[in-house]
């Protein structure tokens, strides 16, 4: 494994990267200053502080990482894996908190929207969900988008509940700041754009030649992208 860093001239914040050419490894930056890093096909994901140093390890109880997301405003790790479950793991500790099952252990995107405080997972077949992580309701389907809607901002009427949905693989959510949107990338070359309130589809972006891996958004410049 090896890696580098980069500092931000503006807030003279260092992002670590990790990058490997033997393994495929996930990583991802969170605003704990941590980064979490797993391969595949492995029950273990370690944390990293900005100094890429090595202070911790979440091992989840059975099966194999899928995903890991870090919870802002609940102060914990969320880890799906090969066993149908979603772990928390406490953001210190990294101790098991709780679970609850998915119905799917196809999993492949989990992010935490901060501003719902609601945690949303992709899967291999398009779907994407929202789950109540926080309150009364743990564990619990908050909504699927798209689902229920048979109109679509951007085509027509379908008599189908699933009409717009992705056709592939979620490969990544992220909510657009300020805009009541949430964005999904799809294998299946689109990007869609999703009512943060009511789940309903708002537009389908086409074009592209290849699977939209990664998407981000610049809420300065209003720039979504690819």
């Amino acid at each position: 494994m090896s890696g580098g860093e980069a500092k931000d001239g503006r807030s003279g914040a260092t992002t670590i990267y990790f990058y490997s050419t033997i393994t495929d490894a996930l990583s991802r930056s969170f605003n704990n200053e941590m980064v979490a890093i797993f391969d595949v096909d492995s029950p273990v994901v370690r944390i990293y502080n900005s100094k890429m140093e090595c202070v911790n390890k979440i091992v989840v109880r059975k099966g194999h990482v899928k995903c890991c997301e870090w919870l802002g405003s609940v102060g914990q790790y969320a880890v799906s894996s090969t066993d149908l479950s979603i772990g928390f793991y406490d953001g210190h500790t990294c101790q098991f908190v709780r679970s609850f099952r998915t119905p799917s252990q196809n999993t492949t995107v989990l992010r935490w929207i901060e501003s719902q405080e609601e945690l949303y997972s992709g899967d291999t077949k398009g779907h994407i969900k929202a789950w109540d992580c926080k309150g009364k309701g743990f564990g619990e389907e908050i909504h699927e988008l798209g689902i229920g809607y048979a109109t679509a901002t951007d085509g027509a009427a379908s008599a189908s509940s699933r009409k717009g949905l992705h056709r592939d693989i979620v490969l990544d959510i992220i909510e657009l700041e300020g805009l009541d949107i949430v964005a999904s990338a799809c294998l299946d070359r689109t990007i869609k754009l999703w009512d943060l309130g009511t789940g309903k589809l708002r537009r389908t972006l086409q074009g592209h030649s290849k699977g939209v891996k990664q998407i981000t958004y610049s809420s300065e410049y209003r720039f979504l992208i690819r």
